[in-house]
């Protein structure tokens, strides 16, 4: 199955996207250079990057579990009781301290997985302003498609689940469709942070639609829901108005 079949809601974005930029060079009556192609090219899975492959979040209530088992059976009192052959004396789930930091690891490894290295961005060799102005257009319809799918979801017509998976995955091809961008050098930081945003929103949709396989997840993105949509974005938005002014695009 080819890279385009499997991923036919991206590429009808992307043809939206073609046009844009067809449509901006014949405004600009084709004087100007023809900058590089703006995504990549694959041709069928088994060319596909390995960031595209589809991998399950993992299952963080089975990492607390088998993390609290470690911490149990390293614990002295432990080790002292079952010498013993005493079982008051032992313990059988972690106290509180150590529980906190269970979890306080599970949920750093969890947001450093969120934390995109520029340097693993796909860069462009033409940095003009015309290709600037393409790459912000192409931009700008990415998020305005993914904010308008996620408006059209109904949570009224179907479990809550399901409503929030489906906010997921879109947030998913958004995510596959920046993977796969060729990105002017002057905007590789700010394409990787949008990378992280869009891939932390994956994640929080995507865990609040597991709470029945994984309630750990659950309860850490109901957490993560309220403190990281708007302010997270508006800072990236304000980031990106100065880069416009920077770089005189405007």
């Amino acid at each position: 199955m080819s890279f385009i079949r499997k991923h036919k809601k991206i590429f009808s974005l992307l043809i939206v996207v073609c046009a844009i930029i067809t449509s901006f060079f014949i405004v600009r009556g084709g004087q100007e250079k023809k900058p590089d192609y703006l995504f990549q090219v694959v041709k069928n899975t088994a060319e596909t990057p390995s960031t595209h492959i589809k991998n399950p979040l993992p299952n963080l209530t089975t990492e607390f579990t088998t993390e609290s088992l470690k911490t149990l059976m390293s614990e002295k009192n432990n080790v002292a009781a079952q010498e013993k052959n005493d079982a008051s004396q032992a313990k059988t789930l972690p106290d509180k301290n150590a529980v906190e930091k269970i979890v306080g690891d599970i949920i750093d490894k969890e947001l450093e997985s969120e934390t995109i290295d520029p340097k693993t961005i796909s860069v462009a060799k033409d940095d003009s302003k015309q290709m600037q102005v393409v790459y912000l257009l192409v931009i700008q319809e990415i998020i305005k498609n993914v904010s308008e799918k996620n408006s059209t979801e109904d949570v009224t017509k179907m479990p809550i689940a399901a409503y929030f998976g489906n906010i997921g995955n879109n947030f998913k091809n958004t995510v596959d469709i920046l993977k796969i961008m060729n990105v002017p050098p002057s905007w590789v930081d700010i394409h990787a942070s949008l990378l992280g945003f869009f891939t932390s929103q994956k994640n929080v949709y995507l865990s609040l639609s597991q709470a029945d396989q994984d309630p750990l997840r659950f309860m850490i993105a109901i957490q993560r829901i309220a403190d990281e949509s708007e302010k997270k974005f508006d800072d990236i938005r304000i980031k990106i108005d100065k880069r416009v002014k920077e770089q005189k695009i405007i």
